[in-house]
């Protein structure tokens, strides 16, 4: 199976001053992600028929490991919501 892709990966904003803080936005898709197309006929009582359709997207779950840094002032917790979204806080 392939590794995941990264999609997004940004720091806002990217400098902060000591006592600053920063939001790391870290997104990913599944590279071997299928796609289903879902179709639904509608007829009215004339015989006009109108296709509606929507494409569907399978993927495996992504799981976002712990964030780590080699410098000890800087703290990262990752969101409650969006495990996606890492919260940086400098010393």
């Amino acid at each position: 199976m392939p590794a995941p892709v990264v999609v997004e990966n940004t720091l806002t904003p990217s400098t902060v001053n000591p006592g600053g803080s920063s939001q790391w936005t870290t997104r990913a898709t599944d590279s071997d992600a299928r796609s289903a197309t879902l179709q639904r006929p509608v007829t009215d009582s004339q015989g006009n028929t109108t296709v509606f359709s929507s494409t569907l997207t399978v993927s495996d779950p992504l799981t976002y490991g712990q964030p780590t840094c080699d410098d000890p002032g800087v703290a990262l917790v990752v969101d409650a919501v969006d495990p996606t979204i890492v919260h940086v806080t400098v010393a």
